[in-house]
């Protein structure tokens, strides 16, 4: 009965210990994380991002659409025909 107790007892220690290394190697690692993120703050800094214009409007729904039907029709059936209208969309728009 003692054996079994202190199996039980030394089973319980070595998960407590296996558990404190986890959670110490996982604080480490967000410690570490955070340093190197904020190190990279203070030397690097911030930037903007680059404000990009609206030049995909309405307009060109058409178009895409057109070129991916085009490209529909050449993977369903891919014969000469359909590889050249695919090509002469592409190159129209």
């Amino acid at each position: 009965m003692r054996k079994v107790t202190v199996l039980r007892m030394s089973e319980r220690y070595a998960q407590t210990v296996f558990t404190f290394r986890i959670t110490y190697v996982n604080r480490a690692w967000e410690n570490m994380k955070e340093n190197i993120k904020t190190s990279a703050k203070e030397i690097l800094g911030l930037y903007d991002m680059k404000q990009h214009k609206p030049w995909f409007d309405e307009e060109c729904f058409p178009f895409l659409d057109k070129r991916k039907q085009a490209n529909m029709q050449c993977l369903q059936h891919p014969n000469q025909s359909n590889v050249y209208n695919l090509n002469n969309v592409i190159e129209e728009y």
